[in-house]
């Protein structure tokens, strides 16, 4: 029986060490278009990243020809991952990532660890005083599960996936921004998986100058405005992002400034209590996307070319009710011809790859595909910078005092400091810090507009 415990840095049993390498940027430039048949199965794709509807909490499967991992574990107040996992054909886990000790994030870890074999699990090493953080771990010393608490600039390799752990570097007592985050590389395509990671971890990682670009991004705590901050935002260069939260959740995830963002950044953007679990499908170039609801009154299959394939000339896709819909996988986006991923040493990728999502018509960093889910049933609730909100740039200083932190000398700084692009542009206000920012992050009354 393993013991559970810090592991010494360095490749895992069964998971070789394949270092740290350069990751080129885009390959082609990124064409948006359908792809053969509304109902062709997710599966005929060798990888499928499953982002199950878990409620209000985090689960999802990578699921490879070769390789099986599992990131988070759903609610402690729910019993619906095992099924998930048994429905995707699970027989057997390489890796189970617990990303960090919530109880929405491992709220099934012990069952799933109990009921599948687990070749090794990965902690943050954040503790937690709950009992299911103490089953959690009580699962895992009862398995034969290898255990390792990964940190930032590791690498391996688990059959034709490339993780590279992106963050904690160290712990700090903050399990949120402590949590596990890797870039998983299967081919051209890039999967960013970051947890909750909040602001805080964000720009960890991008002071560490680690390569965060991706493909896929899954945000940061389930939309939260603390999380998927603009500059991260810039930095990852999504065409697509996946959230995971439940339907009218109290925390009101996602918060609409996240919205505004991606919208202004042209990011097109699936969550699972709008669409249900999402499935993200690519043969290490190509990727798809498959919904298992659509919205009521909104066509699907729905696509970002004019017409899907092999309809009836002139027929528009959405014939069928959403009733008629309901649990049918829907193809709803596809790119095609790129990743953020690439062969080793191939250079970093950077602007070029930000470029390339915007050259073929499809719209700066993929704007076809927005347009796309716009149609498909994402979240547009995007509300303007109006009142109550504090806009930075048009605000009085007696207004701007409405913001946590923001007294007699912040507020002139904010005037001078004016205009501003992004609240986290914040940062460049002397007296404004990581710490504040992140106040008034969560506090949600400062927004920024043009003037």
């Amino acid at each position: 029986m393993p013991a559970v415990g810090p592991c010494p840095a360095g490749p895992a049993a069964g998971l070789p060490s394949a270092g740290l390498d350069a990751v080129g940027p885009i390959a082609g430039p990124a064409v948006f278009g359908p792809i053969a048949g509304a109902s062709s199965a997710a599966l005929e794709w060798p990888l499928i990243v499953h982002f199950f509807d878990v409620d209000q909490g985090d689960a999802i499967l990578f699921q490879g020809e070769d390789f099986t991992i599992l990131i988070d574990a759903g609610r402690h107040d729910r019993s619906d991952v095992v099924p998930h996992l048994e429905r995707a054909g699970v027989d057997y886990i390489d890796l189970f990532i617990g990303t960090h000790p919530h109880a929405d994030h491992i709220g099934q870890c012990a069952a799933v660890v109990r009921r599948f074999p687990v070749g090794e699990v990965w902690l943050s090493g954040e503790t937690h005083t709950t009992l299911t953080f103490e089953r959690c771990i009580d699962a895992i010393l009862e398995s034969e599960a290898g255990y390792r608490e990964p940190r930032a600039g590791e690498a391996y390799q688990v059959g034709s996936a490339r993780i590279e752990v992106l963050h904690p570097a160290d712990l700090s007592g903050s399990p949120n921004n402590n949590s596990i985050v890797v870039r998983i590389v299967y081919g051209d395509v890039a999967f960013l998986m970051t947890g909750d990671a909040e602001l805080e971890a964000e720009l960890s990682m991008l002071e560490r100058g680690h390569d965060v670009t991706a493909d896929v991004l899954k945000l940061g705590h389930h939309g939260s405005r603390t999380s998927s901050s603009q500059v991260f935002l810039q930095a990852v260069q999504p065409a697509l992002a996946v959230y995971s939260a439940g339907r009218d959740n109290s925390y009101g995830h996602p918060h609409w400034e996240t919205l505004r963002t991606l919208e202004k950044l042209g990011i097109t953007l699936f969550g699972t209590d709008v669409h249900g679990t999402v499935r993200v499908a690519t043969d290490g170039r190509d990727l798809a996307v498959f919904v298992e609801r659509v919205p009521e009154g909104l066509g699907a299959p729905y696509w970002t070319g004019p017409e899907s394939p092999g309809a009836q000339p002139g027929a528009k896709p959405g014939a069928q009710s959403a009733a008629d819909r309901a649990g049918e996988p829907v193809a709803g986006f596809v790119l095609a011809g790129g990743g953020s991923g690439g062969e080793p040493g191939a250079g970093s990728g950077g602007a070029a790859g930000a470029d390339s999502r915007g050259d073929a018509g499809a719209g700066s960093n993929g704007n076809a595909g927005a347009d796309s889910v716009a149609a498909a049933g994402a979240p547009s609730m995007i509300p303007v910078c109006a009142p109550p909100l504090v806009n930075l740039n048009t605000a009085s200083v007696e207004e701007l005092t409405r913001i946590v932190h923001v007294g007699p000398v912040l507020d002139a700084r904010i005037v001078e400091a004016r205009p501003f692009e992004s609240v986290e542009d914040l940062l460049q206000v002397s007296g404004i810090g990581q710490a504040r920012l992140a106040d008034i992050l969560t506090q949600g009354l400062a927004c920024v507009e043009a003037p």
